[in-house]
């Protein structure tokens, strides 16, 4: 899945099912454990109440 050059963030949070705020969540937990990812999108902290 990930090995698909021409998907984008957005298509690929649309194919796990999931919210794109949901994945920069867990991408930006995994930067404070260390891990080097680029985030694509900033993180609001209200996302879970919508």
């Amino acid at each position: 899945m990930a090995h698909n050059e021409d998907l984008d963030y957005f298509s690929l949070c649309s194919t796990l099912n999931s919210t794109p705020e949901l994945m920069s969540f867990k991408l930006y937990s995994l930067t404070k454990r260390g891990q080097a990812y680029h985030m694509p999108m900033e993180i609001q902290s209200n996302f879970l109440a919508k």
